[in-house]
Order: C-alpha cells, then sequence, then structure tokens
C-alpha cells in the first residue's frame, strides 16, 4: 500500500502522491481556500472502517497551534465522499485520519499528509512544517512515522523552492547528522555554517541561532567573536536575549533567576512564546521563594484566567505557610469555580469538543483533590471529604494520589471502615501508590483493631488489581515491528540488540537535557533492581537527544552520571529513538519476547507506579509469550 508522501524530484518538478488502496484525495497539489475532494473506500482490503465514516483534519500552521476540524462524509455505495476547504488562510500542510464511532483508521500509525500548495508549488513553510511533525511522530492523536529519510526530502524540497528558509537548513542539519553522525557529515555542516552566516549576519535572529551551532562543532573562539559583534551592535537585540537566557538556565540561586527573568521581560522585545514561558517560570520561582504577594498580583495580571496558578498558590500556602490559609482557600475555590464551567472559548484549536471534556473533568478533579488536602491538613477534613469524594468519583478510583487524599480525610473524621472500602476499590482497580497502601494499612487496622490480616487482604486485592490492569493490557497492546540496533556504550563498546529470541526488552529513551531527567534515572535504577536476575527481560537506558557529538557528549553524561552517583551502564543512542518511534523524553518502549513493540510509556510522574505498571506489562508479555 501507498503511503501519502511528497518526492522530491530534482530538474524542478514536485509530485504529491495522496493516495492509497482505501483513500483518494483530489486534487493532487491542493491550495488553501479551494476544495478538496476526499473518498474513503470501506470496501478496500485494508478498510478499518465499515459503518458511516468522517473525515478529520489537523492544519498544521507556522509557529501556531494546528486547528482541528471534522467533516462529515457521505455515502455512495461502499465510497464515502466529503469536500473540504482549507478556510484558514494560515494552513500550510494538513494531517487526515477517517473515524466511525470510536474506530479510528489512522494508516496504520502513519496518517494521510498533504502540503498545500500556491502557482504550482508548496507553500513556504508548508514542507518544513510536516518535516518537524514528521521528525517528532505527529501531533495531537495523528501520529507519523518518524521516516528520517522521508524528513530529509522534504526538507530539502523546502529549500529547492525556498532557498533563504534557513530554519529548514539547521534542521535540515540535525536531521543529516541523525543519519550519518560521522566526520564527514559534521565538516560538511562546518563549511556551510560559515556561509550561511555570512549571508545573513545583519539578522540577529539568524546569527542566533547559528551561534549554537558554532559552539557545537567546537569553534568557540568563532562563537564569541560572533556574539561580541552583534551585541555590541544590539545591547538589547536577540543574541543578547539569548545569552541572557542562558544565564537564566545557568544561574541556580531563585532570587537572582526571578531578578534575569525581570530584566528579560523589561528590557527585550520578546516573542509571545518567549515572553509566556518566561511568566510562567517566574510565577514558579515566587511560589519556590514563597513570594506570594508576587504571586498574588501575577494572577491578577493574567490575560487569561489561570485556574491552574491559583490551585498552584492555593497547594503551596496549604505546605508553608498556615497564617495565609484563608487566602489559600479563596484561591482554591476561585480555580475550581473557572474549572466547574470552563471557557469554551479557551480550548485549544487541536482538541475536539470530546477530548476537551474530558480534560477538563480531570482538571476539575485535581483542583477537587488540591483544595480537599489543604483542608485535610488544616482541621476540616469533614469539608475536605465531599470534595475528595467528588473527585474519587470523576476519575472512578483510577487515580492514586486522590483515593490516597480521600481515604486520608476519612481517618481524620475516623470513618476507618469507608476509608478501607475506597482504599481497597483503588487497588483492585490496579491503581495504588505507596502512600495509599500505608494509609490502608492505619485504616484496617482502626477499623478492625488489630493489623492481623491486613497483608493477606492487601495480596488478595492486589492480585484483583493485578488481573484488571492485565486484562486492559492485554486489549491496548500495540503490535510494531522492533528493528534490531547496533549502539556504543562511553567506553566505545558495540553493542547490538537484536529484539525477540523469546526474551522481552525495556528501552529507556531518555535526555540528560530534560527537566525531568534525574527522576527519570531514578526510575531506571528501580527497573534494573526490578528485572535483576530475570534472564528472560533486559533493560537498557538510551541517552537520545544530545546538544555534542564525539568526545564531548560522552565527558557530558559521564559527568552528569557522576555528579549524580549513578554507576551503571549508558547506550549513546544515534538513530534508534527514530527508527522505535520515539517522539518525547522520556519514553519507555517494551518490545515482546516475539520481537514486537507493544507498549509506549511516555511519563514518569510517580517512579513506584512507573515500575510497577513496566514489571505488569512485561508479565503479560511473558505470560502470553509476546502478544
Amino acid at each position: 500500500m501507498k503511503r501519502l508522501m511528497v518526492f522530491l524530484l530534482f530538474g524542478g518538478m514536485t509530485a504529491c502522491a495522496a493516495q492509497s488502496d482505501r483513500v483518494v484525495f483530489k486534487p493532487d497539489k491542493p491550495a488553501v481556500g479551494k476544495k478538496i475532494q476526499v473518498t474513503y473506500i470501506t470496501s478496500a482490503a485494508k478498510a478499518k472502517l465499515k459503518g458511516s465514516v468522517a473525515l478529520e483534519v489537523l492544519m498544521l500552521r507556522k509557529g501556531r497551534t494546528p486547528l482541528l476540524r471534522k467533516v462529515p462524509m457521505t455515502a455512495k455505495g461502499t465510497a464515502w465522499s466529503a469536500t473540504f476547504i482549507p478556510e484558514t488562510p494560515e494552513a500550510l500542510a494538513l494531517l487526515c485520519r477517517f473515524v466511525s464511532g470510536t474506530v479510528v483508521d489512522d494508516n496504520e500509525g502513519n496518517v494521510w499528509h498533504l502540503v498545500l500548495y500556491e502557482a504550482d508549488r508548496p507553500l513556504r513553510d508548508a514542507c518544513f512544517e510536516t518535516a518537524l511533525t514528521m521528525r517528532n511522530g505527529g501531533r495531537r492523536g495523528f501520529p507519523l512515522k518518524r521516516d528520517l529519510a522521508e524528513v530529509e526530502s522534504l526538507l530539502r524540497q523546502e529549500l529547492h523552492f525556498w532557498e533563504d528558509n534557513w530554519q529548514a537548513r539547521l534542521a535540515l542539519w540535525r536531521v543529516r547528522i541523525e543519519r550519518n553522525p560521522g566526520q564527514e557529515t559534521l565538516q560538511n555542516i562546518s563549511d556551510e555554517l560559515e556561509e550561511l552566516y555570512q549571508n545573513n549576519k545583519e539578522y540577529q535572529e539568524v546569527t542566533a541561532a547559528l551561534l549554537k551551532w558554532f559552539e557545537r562543532l567546537g569553534f568557540q573562539d568563532r562563537a564569541a567573536a560572533i556574539r561580541s559583534e552583534a551585541i555590541g551592535s544590539q545591547p538589547r537585540g536577540k543574541v543578547a536575549e539569548t545569552v541572557w537566557l542562558a544565564e537564566l538556565e545557568k544561574e541556580k540561586d531563585p532570587f537572582k533567576r526571578m531578578g534575569l527573568i525581570d530584566g528579560l521581560l523589561n528590557e527585550f522585545s520578546l516573542s509571545e512564546q518567549t515572553r509566556a514561558k518566561l511568566e510562567e517560570l517566574l510565577f514558579e520561582l515566587c511560589l519556590e521563594t514563597r513570594s506570594y504577594d508576587r504571586a498574588m498580583h501575577l494572577i491578577e495580571l493574567s490575560r487569561l484566567p489561570a485556574p491552574e496558578k491559583m490551585l498552584a498558590l492555593s497547594q503551596s500556602i496549604f505546605e508553608t505557610s498556615p497564617e495565609l490559609y484563608d487566602r489559600a482557600v479563596e484561591y482554591g475555590w476561585r480555580g475550581i469555580d473557572f474549572l466547574r464551567s470552563p471557557d469554551p472559548m479557551q480550548k485549544p484549536d487541536d482538541v475536539s469538543d470530546e477530548e476537551w471534556k474530558r480534560i477538563n473533568e480531570k482538571r476539575y478533579a485535581s483542583a477537587l483533590c488540591t483544595l480537599g488536602k489543604g483542608m485535610t491538613r488544616y482541621g476540616r477534613a469533614d469539608e475536605a471529604v465531599l470534595l475528595l469524594e467528588e473527585a474519587n468519583k470523576i476519575t472512578k478510583s483510577e487515580i492514586p494520589p486522590i483515593s490516597a487524599a480521600l481515604v486520608e480525610a476519612l481517618l481524620k473524621t475516623e470513618k476507618y471502615q469507608k476509608a478501607v472500602q475506597v482504599a481497597r476499590e483503588a487497588i483492585r482497580t490496579g491503581n495504588e501508590n505507596d502512600t495509599l497502601v500505608a494509609l490502608y494499612r492505619t485504616a484496617y487496622s482502626g477499623w478492625k483493631k488489630t493489623s492481623e490480616g491486613f497483608e493477606k487482604e492487601l495480596e488478595t486485592n492486589r492480585k484483583a488489581g493485578s488481573a484488571a490492569i492485565r486484562r486492559k493490557l492485554k486489549s491496548e497492546q500495540l503490535d510494531i515491528p522492533a528493528p534490531a540496533f547496533t549502539v556504543q556504550d562511553l567506553e566505545g563498546k558495540t553493542v547490538t540488540l537484536a529484539p525477540g529470541k523469546g526474551r522481552a526488552l525495556v528501552l529507556l529513551f531518555w535526555s540528560m537535557h530534560d527537566d525531568g531527567s534525574r527522576k527519570t534515572m531514578q526510575a531506571f535504577v528501580r527497573l534494573r533492581n526490578a528485572f535483576s536476575g530475570n534472564d528472560k527481560a533486559r533493560v537498557f537506558a538510551l541517552e537520545s537527544e544530545w546538544e555534542e557529538w564525539g568526545e564531548r557528549r560522552k565527558e557530558s553524561i559521564r559527568a552528569f552520571l557522576k555528579e549524580n552517583e549513578w554507576k551503571f551502564p549508558v547506550l549513546l543512542d544515534e538513530g534508534t529513538a527514530a527508527a522505535y518511534g520515539v517522539t518525547e523524553f522520556p519514553e519507555t518502549v517494551v518490545v515482546g519476547p516475539d520481537g514486537r513493540i507493544r507498549f509506549r510509556n511516555e511519563k514518569i510522574d510517580d517512579v513506584g507506579e512507573y515500575v510497577r505498571l513496566v514489571k505488569l506489562q512485561v508479565e503479560t508479555l511473558l505470560e502470553g509469550k509476546g502478544g
């Protein structure tokens, strides 16, 4: 079956193939504001949908959130058709999938995609945005196979038509290094780097981006000279801004960091995205330094309602400043009121109405939990129970911190039997953490007046929970081939792994530059210990996103491990993450003994929960021999 892709035919010709055995797009070169006819053939061999069909389109836009649209289709025999017009002039490219009820046809995890045209050539940034989306594995439930060869082809096509697109050129350099990280590639990029700088040195935005490449490639003196000249000509220009941002990243003292942010916000002409990130960081630092008056001031200055900030402020006050209890309650209730009736105008453009409803239910439950925990802490447990019961009902006992908070509030009111029932239900659904288990033990002892029999009850409920989770895991398993790969460790030793052969494989892809890297490594240590002595499962950590190459990269990783006193093997990923479709770090991929990718775990919120889940995934696969 053909995939929708853009092929670059040098000599000035391009073609867009958007057809498959079951999907047809016309015309081949769609344009903004022009009709696009879409047909889905339910009788085709690989068609997943048999009932009524609707088209879902995600329109990619430069520097903005993609725009989601759902288009009804009409039936004619076994074909369903629709006419769709990309109505926003900002649209650059389209990602398409088809739905029928709850069933989705996303082309086996590689949605159909089209770039938009004008005057017989792709719009500026159309191929570039599509390439970035593909490199990241898709957007918002619209997966794209992370095919670096195709990404490179799209970027070269962008530069074929829009030679001055420097962002596409930088993206192409990165992909070239990912595909072929040898010295020859680095030398070729070095040659292009100086030329690109000379052609664009009057543009500070370009210069600021190129400075990072001069440093990455080892030209420190050249970078220093360029930086000095640029700042001398524009003391508050883009290059100076990047220097301030680098100082902010290195600074550890929270009060000094706040001063640097104030300088950036007041003295530089920042992009809207950068300003928003700095304002968010400033608020977090206000909570860290207990500068609550200023945190409140920032909330009141917010252009949009800020319920999450209100609740974060409430939680921080509850934990540190009992004298401000009334203000904590005030902001807690304000956050809840906003989330109880969310403004539909705040729905992100790339989120469906159904998903927006689910998101807000979780936000509301989290808000109830925040205020409920605070009230429990300060002697108002009776009121807290009402809030926490509502939160636990909304989340169906599937969020351990919420269940634990409710159990704790019930213990404060001496409702031991009810507390046992709540803890029991949470664990029997397969959702627990260490805090919940400890509170369960206390509630059981309070109810029975003895702890005798608790361990047996806990084990019984855990077995029921494990069975529930395993049933769920079996229904959620992926079925994607896991390629063999060869990498090096920090000592230069070559490691080749061939998935399958009767053993499960757990691959933790992580980045040393990720904010949560330390928690990720703690989770990895726990995982290694959990599978110690199990010859049917192997666990590896691959450092997958780097800002340096060669020995400098190895030295940075060694320093990171030494700083945290970790002693375990780290593999240097140079393309394996792309081959496995990893889009964000950290991500854990679990491969079954049959050599197929079966699970992905994209977050590590609670180390204990994460380790328990991965263990259950591996055990489920080993029991079922892979799938």
